[in-house]
């Protein structure tokens, strides 16, 4: 996935070989096209030869068997957040670690602990295991969460540390706990923004108060950086390991929206597109291709009603609307996309209608103006 083929390029751009598996080759050559694609960039802006490029890309191996990771001293699995699946992969590769080598999991919040268990009936310790957050997306995130788990050794700790270092990013060592310490705030943060939405509050007050406390970016941007997709498997199972325990699991209110978000015309029975569905938060320019992808998913307008002309002909002047607005106001353009939501509150209005089937008095779009 993105997340490995974003792990791939911090290691080869700091001239570390490194091997990228994938479930199959094509996805593991898509992965390394990812690094080919910054390298294309830094070429244009003369940061690097056509042969130095080249020679960044021949450290990443992509391949679809675990053969080629025989004898690697660290293997930092990134599948999806499930516990099951993850200790899957933790046993299908560690037969390849290399004596007192380091398995790693980059895991954003299931216990290190917990995952370190798949490691029992190996040739390897858990005092090997630890856990490697890094963010997304990699290329651009610094930040690389250390989490030490129970049973992690000092020396296990001390390696993982260095090769953060090595790789040019800055690392932090936290304790084992669900969701860490990043994830715990950054999921108090955008829950919030989402419960608030919930609750009736305007999407562009909420980004707007991130924006004024100093946040470089709105929870809501954030949750759609992030994707919806993720934030309802995080909860799904975070909710499975709590009733595995015997503790009583609380959903966040936020949980809702995100439910409703990630799929908003499951009423008329059509597939679900998220691509649109979890951009719905997105302001400036987004804000047209996601009115685009939603009229051309839910198909409205072709077959029931008449509006379809209608919505694209305010969505060719979506751009230059919000864009006059922002000049008016005397602001820095690019700092303040928020405010066009304000501009375009009719068409959400009618779009909530036609795909959602719902009432502007209740649908959760019905605050948007």
């Amino acid at each position: 996935g993105m997340m490995g083929a974003g792990i791939a390029w911090a290691n080869a751009s700091r001239g570390i070989a490194c091997v990228l598996k994938d479930v199959s080759l094509a996805q593991a050559e898509k992965g390394k096209a990812y690094s080919e694609k910054l390298l294309q960039k830094q070429i244009k802006q003369g940061r690097k030869t056509e042969q130095q490029a080249q020679d960044v890309l021949n450290l990443i191996q992509p391949t679809e068997e675990v053969g080629p990771l025989d004898g690697c001293d660290l293997i930092i699995e990134a599948v999806y957040e499930n516990r099951e699946l993850k200790a899957r992969v933790t046993k299908e590769v560690l037969p390849m670690l290399a004596p007192g080598g380091v398995m790693a999991s980059n895991t954003s919040t299931l216990p290190i602990t917990g995952l370190a268990l798949a490691m029992e009936g190996s040739a390897h310790s858990q005092f090997n295991f630890i856990g490697l957050h890094f963010f997304s997306p990699v290329d651009k995130m610094q930040l690389v969460e250390i989490i030490k788990g129970k049973n992690t050794s000092s020396e296990t700790l001390a390696r993982a540390f260095d090769y953060v270092q090595q790789i040019g990013k800055i690392p932090i060592v936290v304790n084992d706990a669900r969701g860490f310490f990043t994830s715990r705030v950054f999921g108090c943060f955008v829950q919030e923004a989402l419960a608030m939405v919930g609750e009736g509050l305007p999407a562009a007050m909420v980004e707007n108060a991130a924006l004024a406390v100093g946040m470089p970016v709105g929870a809501l941007a954030v949750q759609d950086e992030v994707s919806m997709t993720l934030t309802l498997a995080i909860a799904a199972q975070a909710k499975q390991d709590a009733e595995a325990e015997g503790v009583a699991w609380q959903a966040h209110p936020g949980q809702a929206v995100s439910q409703r978000l990630s799929c908003l015309d499951w009423r008329r029975g059509a597939i679900c597109q998220p691509r649109w569905a979890r951009t719905i938060f997105s302001t400036g320019a987004a804000i047209a291709r996601t009115l685009r992808c939603a009229l051309r998913c839910a198909d409205v307008g072709d077959a029931k009603t008449g509006k379809r002309a209608v919505f694209l002909s305010q969505i060719a002047d979506i751009n230059t609307t919000w864009k006059n607005r922002q000049l008016g106001t005397g602001r820095r353009y690019k700092r303040k996309k928020s405010h066009g939501w304000r501009a375009f509150s009719g068409i959400f209005r009618a779009l909530q209608q036609e795909i959602c089937h719902c009432t502007p008095a209740y649908g959760i779009f019905s605050t948007i103006r």
